[in-house]
């Protein structure tokens, strides 16, 4: 892409943003602070505004921090992995020797994942989704993963057909020295720098000035996605651009990708855009009213404590003194008097209340917080994880589709093209076998122990069944249950006996029966032949 086409085509989507722009400043000020000032343009660290005195209740604040957590705990966890790779091909996932292989691939990018930023960017970035309800995370190759969640007010992108990310603009604005020291580096010496660049380095200004770089991700037309690495990084299927944003100088060397690394989660899609809409611009009208009772509430309260005073025209001699040890010379002791305003403080708390349970249901707080006691027994929690999947399930499927699944896809090449998995068998290789990604999560778990409790209770029905008429647990597969059930628990797959192992054994058994009644049988001719000799001793001894 020509860098006239870049900055031209950011501006476009800059000027298309600014109405949901104001919409994300009043989420900022009120539920989001902190997150990045939408229309001003923070320079230095002098203009950062840390006093947030327009915040009168922090009721949304803390709802939204506990949604955002909730939803990376219980959908990747960074305390276990979170994730398995399963063949698409039920009987090669069947092969005891593919599905070690795989399960071993799944722990060398799990934990590339925990090596790397990515728990930390993560949890920004599901911020942001709750609060803006979109969220933009880069996932780069240096030196292994790198991850960045890129601030929204940073960033613009266009959609395919399937709304992925096509094309990413991000807007940097680095200083003359950290020009320097991110682009000088390899073949490219400092005097390849812009002369605008150049310019200020060395100077008083080179550590505070900041320019405008636009950094461009886009997919380059006419380029299969199907290639075989390692080639040039101008000939990949999706290339990448600094540019400045004043002069349209190209800034650095051109790079690219063999798949698209930034990934753009939504909470939920909004009909006729591309930004998604989330919780907090459910609770927003709320929040606002609640700040404006709270202050109102904060000013009754504050004239009850210390009323305003009445007194007749000409009742005090001299000006009022309301400090300690004060003298207030009046004409006559009841020429002044405290003015009762009849504010109802009583009436402020209920609407406070009322405010405040409505935000709370916004950000399902009363439905994803465990209760107080300690004494929640299984059954409880599991309801809760049922009740969290119903809540959240269409985020959760979002995110696992234009976020995780694409993650995970992108990380597996970038281990494999780096020589850190293992070879594949041979029967992986001539199955040309592909997979799908399966999530282990807390919520995921809970699933499929539901399926678990439900072949367990279905087996205890059975069985009280099975003593009116045994042959009811002829329709119990037993080979292949106990082997699911493992499956679906999570079991690793080196724990669990391979089917030849698990055949050889049964055969072994079964020959062990036959030998066992072989000799039986042998024990038992032998015995009658003994006794029919002695009966006829018997008789010989009668004649």
């Amino acid at each position: 892409m020509k860098n006239d086409m870049i900055v031209n085509r950011q501006a476009l989507l800059e000027g298309e943003r600014k109405t949901v722009e104001s919409l994300w400043e009043d989420i900022e000020r009120f539920i989001m602070p902190f997150r990045g000032e939408f229309f001003r343009d923070l320079k230095c660290e002098g203009e950062v505004n840390w006093r947030k005195r327009h915040i009168y209740d922090s009721t949304a604040i803390q709802a939204a921090q506990n949604l955002a957590a909730s939803v990376q705990s219980n959908l990747m966890n960074p305390s276990t992995r979170w994730f398995n790779f399963m063949f698409r091909d039920k009987e090669l996932q069947s092969e005891d020797e593919a599905r070690e292989w795989l399960e071993t691939c799944a722990d060398v990018v799990y934990y590339a994942l925990s090596e790397s930023d990515f728990n930390k960017e993560a949890a920004e970035s599901i911020t942001d989704m709750v609060g803006f309800g979109t969220s933009i995370i880069i996932e780069e190759e240096n030196d292994g993963l790198d991850f960045s969640s890129i601030p929204i007010r940073e960033a613009y992108f266009e959609e395919d057909v399937e709304g992925g990310i096509i094309n990413l603009y991000r807007i940097l604005r680095w200083t003359p020295d950290q020009c320097e020291d991110f682009f000088v580096k390899g073949d490219y010496k400092r005097t390849d720098l812009p002369k605008e660049i150049l310019e200020k380095l060395d100077t008083k200004e080179s550590g505070t000035l900041k320019f405008d770089i636009i950094f461009c991700v886009y997919r380059r037309p006419l380029i299969s996605k199907k290639i075989t690495p390692p080639i040039s990084a101008t000939l990949r299927p999706y290339g990448s651009k600094y540019v400045m944003k004043a002069s349209k100088l190209t800034i650095g060397v051109e790079g690219g990708y063999y798949e698209m690394p930034a990934f753009c989660p939504r909470w939920r899609t909004t009909s006729g855009s591309r930004w998604g809409h989330s919780p907090s611009v459910i609770a927003l009208p709320d929040v606002m009213t609640l700040n404006e009772v709270v202050e109102t509430t904060l000013e009754v309260a504050a004239k009850v404590i210390d009323p305003p005073l009445i007194t007749t025209q000409r009742g005090i001699m001299s000006d009022v003194q309301l400090g300690r040890g004060g003298l207030t010379v009046l004409r006559d002791m009841d020429s002044l008097a405290p003015f009762n305003t009849g504010g109802r403080l009583d009436l402020g708390k209920l609407e406070i209340q009322r405010l405040q349970e409505s935000i709370k249901e916004s950000f399902f707080v009363n439905q994803l917080e465990l209760k107080d006691s300690p004494a929640m027994t299984a059954t409880e929690a599991q309801i809760r994880y049922e009740l969290m999947q119903r809540l959240l399930g269409p985020t959760v499927g979002r995110m696992q589709s234009d976020f995780l699944g694409p993650m995970l896809s992108r990380t597996f090449n970038i281990e494999a093209r780096a020589g850190r998995l293992p070879p594949p068998p041979q029967i992986v290789i001539d199955a040309n076998a592909e997979y799908d990604v399966e999530y282990t999560g807390p919520a995921a778990r809970s699933h499929k122990q539901e399926e678990i409790i439900s072949t367990q209770r279905w087996l205890q029905s059975l069985a009280e069944y099975a003593q009116v008429d045994p042959s009811v647990l002829d329709v119990v597969d037993t080979i292949n249950m106990p082997q699911q059930m493992g499956i679906r628990g999570g079991v690793p797959a080196i724990m669990m006996r391979s089917n030849d192992q698990i055949e050889a054994i049964r055969k072994d058994r079964e020959q062990q029966q036959k030998d066992a009644s072989a000799a039986m049988q042998t024990e038992q001719d032998g015995k009658a032949m003994e006794a029919m000799g002695k009966g006829q001793e018997a008789l010989k001894v009668v004649k």
